[in-house]
């Protein structure tokens, strides 16, 4: 999980709803955040089959300056199903699989800033700049579709 790698100093500072409940919930609960605490940056993270379901936010985003920035790791695949399909049917993919536009070129169409990153060595910089942009900004940021996390299979003894 990205926010794993992310340090906390000033709580509440990260807003998660701590279950599978989560595709399509952190841009529209980022500008959410936004709306609350305009003085303040606030970055989501989503998956690109996730950000896709929200991705029309992006125009209540430019119309009410909701500044936020929306880092989208694309993947190609709806990551966690991939994973249980994965973990639990040998890699038997149905449905895992999706196609996502260059979303760096969709928030341009929004009239948003977008930032498309290729290479790790490239991330730090594109946030950056997302970061100081006076309007909403993407960050499309291209991922291993094969690096996908595991999951505990122990966690799911309940349910087999």
């Amino acid at each position: 999980q990205a926010t794993d790698a992310l340090e906390y100093w000033e709580p509440p500072c990260l807003f998660t709803p701590l279950d599978f409940g989560l595709v399509g919930f952190s841009f529209a609960c980022g500008l959410g955040v936004k709306a609350a605490q305009p003085d303040r940056p606030v970055v989501s993270f989503a998956g690109d089959g996730g950000f896709g379901m929200q991705v029309s936010e992006l125009s209540t985003a430019v119309d009410h300056g909701l500044n936020t920035v929306a880092v989208v790791m694309n993947n190609g695949c709806w990551g966690a199903e991939k994973a249980y399909q994965r973990d639990f049917f040998g890699g038997r993919y149905i449905g895992a699989d999706v196609g996502s536009p260059p979303f760096d070129e969709l928030a341009r169409l929004y009239g948003a800033a977008g930032y498309r990153v290729e290479r790790l060595s490239e991330v730090e910089d594109a946030i950056a700049a997302a970061l100081d942009e006076d309007r909403p900004a993407v960050v499309d940021i291209k991922v291993d579709p094969d690096a996908l996390y595991s999951f505990r299979r122990d966690s799911f003894a309940h349910r087999m």
